[in-house]
């Protein structure tokens, strides 16, 4: 890493490494920030950018305060005398501060941020909860998503997502070195992967304009896991329906619905998979999803349906999905009717499938 630039200004004039790091023109849009804060401080005026010279000064100097920021966030609550606002709030607004002024800049610690993050985004702090969610969107607007995919959900060599459960990421350099974080894809609880999804969702929020087609063919496939979708648990299953909500938007926006790619398709997918958990909240959240998909695809309520049955079908032959099919079959309503030789010829092939298994482990018991 180059760290030339964050030396003692006072030796040195500007240069041009200077301004092509820190005098960029490109300010995004703060007013597409969906979230508010709700501290009683109010947050800095984010349509003001400020100053090259300020923002070289906080680059430099952010390395001393912020380990010790993020360390606060997570310590146990103490409140400040004669304050409305607790040491976790005011180390989230100085967390916000250095965002705002170090900007894109702040890759250089997004490893350790999200980490913080995560570990607070579902605390039962409703203040400290909408202020993380925040400050996440905030990263977001300055971040892309190709720097903080690699750090949430990792590929292979080969472009596939990691479906091992022990992925991890390495952060090089720092106090660090050789520590662990956890990812999309990591053995950890459901709650550490609920909070993981929680603020990869706002951060895909705060950078709805700069996903690529890549980058929405990685998420679909990691949202279609099945190590990932515990459908007994709600509130993963509800950060999983605003992920696919998010990506839904964006596709139609940029027109990618219908292309070859078919990310209608697996929209549909991982939508009829998340519908069929047994709470009533989440099966109607899926079943809007679907119904606003297939408006944006079919321009009508239903017309997905129709259009994709007979390829899920077909895909349910080689890989067969129990929540898949009995959710397309339970919403299709009289278009299955269409299809009826399809859904014969798939439950006999289930069922020749459970037969060799069956005669296979009776043939087995001859020899214990």
């Amino acid at each position: 890493e180059d760290l030339s630039i964050v030396k003692t200004l006072s030796t040195r004039h500007i240069s041009l490494k200077d301004i092509i790091w820190y005098a960029d023109d490109a300010y995004p849009d703060m007013n597409k920030i969906s979230v508010q804060s709700t501290l009683p401080q109010p947050p800095a005026d984010l349509a003001h950018r400020p100053s090259i010279g300020t923002r070289m000064c906080v680059a430099d100097a952010c390395r001393r305060w912020l380990p010790d920021c993020l360390k606060r966030l997570n310590d146990v609550e103490w409140s400040i005398p004669l304050s409305k606002m607790t040491r976790r709030h005011v180390a989230l607004r100085c967390l916000q501060a250095t965002i705002r002024y170090t900007e894109n800049n702040a890759v250089q610690h997004l490893q350790s941020i999200l980490d913080a993050m995560y570990k607070c985004v579902l605390d039962d702090d409703a203040v400290l909860q909408q202020e993380v969610l925040y400050t996440v969107e905030l990263l977001g607007r300055f971040i892309t998503p190709e720097h903080y995919l690699p750090l949430i959900m990792p590929i292979n060599y080969e472009g596939q997502v990691k479906e091992a459960t022990s992925a991890e990421v390495i952060r090089t350099g720092g106090a660090d070195t050789n520590k662990r974080f956890p990812t999309w894809f990591s053995a950890s609880n459901t709650q550490t992967r609920t909070c993981i999804i929680v603020v990869f969702d706002h951060m895909l929020k705060g950078a709805l304009e700069d996903v690529k087609e890549v980058e929405v063919d990685l998420i679909l496939r990691a949202c279609a896991m099945e190590d990932l979708m515990d459908l007994d648990q709600p509130p993963l299953l509800r950060a999983l329906l605003n992920v696919l909500d998010d990506v839904t938007g964006i596709c139609h926006t940029r027109g990618w619905l219908c292309d070859g790619n078919k990310f209608d398709f697996k929209i549909f997918c991982n939508l009829l998979m998340v519908g069929s958990a047994a709470d009533s909240q989440i099966q109607a959240l899926a079943q809007t999803q679907i119904t606003a998909l297939s408006q944006f695809a079919t321009g009508t309520d239903n017309g997905i349906y129709n259009k994709h049955f007979a390829a899920i079908l077909e895909s349910l032959y080689a890989t067969f999905n129990t929540s898949i099919f009995e959710n397309l079959l339970l919403h299709a309503g009289s278009i299955q009717a269409q299809y009826t030789d399809l859904i014969v010829k798939l439950f006999c092939t289930r069922l020749a499938d459970i037969q060799y298994m069956v005669d296979t482990n009776n043939n087995l018991r001859l020899f214990t």
